[in-house]
């Protein structure tokens, strides 16, 4: 009987590779602290872009009576897209429908100082700047505009990243305010219309100064770290706000009763921030500890962590666990809170969702991608990045648990049922929220543990390594990602990423294939 391809495919996964290599213990499945990592030499610390970055500086009065922040904000912007732009885009995404009665107004606008004609496209998340003159390649402009925000009360829209948790008195602040929108080489400004389906933001590095005068009664959580507090209004503080290279700056307000711990990795705080209702006995100490182990292992795959702190603390997320941006993550707790106690079985699952979200701080917040049009480069990547570096730190038995159960196990439900998908495919307004997620955490993620099963734990690292290192603060494309892999391993990758990211004719037996591959090769190092 002739073979099909898929299956050809599925028997060259489950041929031998060399051995890895592979320096861990392996801990009891409910230790609370991570044990060592690999014996992986360090990478060199990489360079960043010699392409400056938007520099933006923010004056802001947030004001929660009015469910508002408003304020001042000016970029300074060099037109590094290589030619001449006659507008300049930015996305206001609190005026997409989705968030109802949230929404971003803006004020007069300048370019260098002079006033400029503006226009709020058909997409109200679209606001087009015309400067003076058009900006030439490498020409740098400075844009000032005014701006007001309004947040909207318990939005369950993009996971819940935009909105007041009433019951909760928490603000959790992503996509707040008008920032440039992303430009890619080959279409130009990204000016699709968001989706409610997550994090919409398409934007590149950028450097923040912000300050921001809040109630005394609050405290601020935020991408960057605070250089200064003063006193402000009657019953307010100042907060001054820097941070280094960082995809966007994201920012949670809550009432100032918390708990907080930190821990050390390296040079990096980690510290984790509970409201008291939100946080039972050991739980901040566990987060903060595996947060701590996760930081330690992605520095060695793919470079340092670019800021002194990584903050954690919570949101009232809908369809998600955690969302992670630029040095914050925000994780929904309701759950593991409610019966007041942390068990095993709940720091199992939570390490896992700690190791993905720590993850994202490479994938996509330091090496960037559009995560609209290509999110298997993203959640897939980090979901088999969070298999691997489970791996390492708890050892064999805890990242098949992980692999089976919480990567592949939702994917399998899919193809049990005969059905399958295409894990690249941009999102909009017609796609199946489940349907996507199956395919871009479910699918994509097996589709890279089997080229980690094809290439070896060698060549595949090597491979991150590389890819890291080069688009460290830029903007990557799938062909980008696919080259470091086929560079490292001096192979062609064509046929294996197009069978799981670019087609739908996977099944069960393919799945299990790179299951059994993968399972034999981390226990056969253990």
């Amino acid at each position: 009987m002739l073979e099909s391809r898929r299956f050809r495919i599925a028997l060259r996964l489950c041929r031998e590779h060399k051995a890895i290599h592979i320096g861990f213990v392996i801990l009891l499945l409910s230790g609370l602290v991570p044990g060592p990592v690999s014996a992986q030499t360090p990478p060199s610390t990489p360079v960043a872009t010699d392409e400056p970055f938007p520099e933006y500086e923010m004056d802001l009065f947030f004001d929660p009576s009015k469910r508002s922040i408003e304020g001042s904000l000016s970029v300074e912007w060099t037109n590094t897209t290589g030619g001449e732009q006659s507008d300049i885009y930015f996305r206001l995404y609190p005026n997409a429908d989705y968030y109802g009665n949230g929404e971003t107004l803006v004020g007069e606008v300048n370019v260098d100082g002079q006033p400029v004609e503006t226009e709020i496209q058909d997409d109200p998340t679209v606001l087009q700047v015309t400067p003076p003159a058009p900006v030439a390649a490498g020409d740098s402009v400075t844009i000032g505009l005014q701006f007001l925000t309004v947040i909207p009360v318990d939005s369950a829209a993009g996971f819940g990243i935009f909105q007041h948790d009433s019951q909760a008195d928490i603000w959790n602040l992503a996509d707040w305010y008008p920032i440039l929108a992303g430009y890619e080489q080959e279409t130009g400004w990204y000016l699709q219309e968001p989706t409610p389906f997550g994090d919409p933001t398409f934007s590149e590095t950028s450097r923040y100064d912000v300050t921001i005068e809040i109630p005394d009664t609050m405290l601020l959580i935020s991408t960057g770290e605070t250089t200064a507090t003063q006193p402000g209004l009657a019953g307010t503080s100042k907060q001054s706000i820097e941070t280094g290279p960082a995809r966007e700056f994201a920012m949670t307000l809550l009432p100032a009763d918390v708990e907080q711990v930190a821990t050390a990795a390296a040079d990096v705080t980690i510290q984790v921030t509970l409201p008291r209702d939100r946080s039972v006995p050991g739980l901040a100490e566990f987060m903060a500890e595996t947060a701590a182990g996760a930081l330690k292992q992605y520095e060695l795959w793919m470079g340092d962590y670019p800021s002194p702190e990584l903050d954690i603390s919570v949101a009232d997320l809908s369809g998600a666990n955690a969302v992670s941006w630029s040095g914050t993550t925000w994780f929904g707790l309701e759950s593991i809170v409610a019966d007041g106690e942390l068990s095993e079985e709940e720091k199992v699952g939570l390490a896992f969702v700690i190791l993905h979200e720590v993850g994202h701080q490479w994938i996509a917040d330091i090496v960037g991608s559009n995560n609209n049009d290509h999110g298997f480069m993203t959640e897939g990547l980090v979901n088999a990045l969070a298999v691997l570096a489970a791996n390492d730190i708890y050892g064999a038995d805890r990242a098949d648990v992980y692999l089976r159960s919480w990567v592949a196990g939702p994917y399998s439900s899919l193809l049990n049922d005969g059905r399958d998908g295409i894990a690249d495919a941009p999102i909009s307004n017609e796609t199946i929220g489940v349907l996507r997620t199956l395919l871009v955490y479910g699918k994509a993620a097996v589709g890279f543990i089997a080229i980690w099963n094809d290439l070896g734990e060698t060549a595949f690292l090597d491979a991150l390594e590389a890819y890291s290192r080069e688009f460290r603060f830029a903007i990557s494309e799938p062909d980008d990602l696919m080259g470091a892999f086929e560079d490292a391993a001096d192979a062609e990758l064509d046929e294996l990423w197009s069978f799981w990211f670019s087609e739908a004719d996977a099944t069960r037996e393919d799945l299990d294939a790179v299951l059994e591959a993968c399972t034999a090769e981390l226990q056969a190092a253990s």
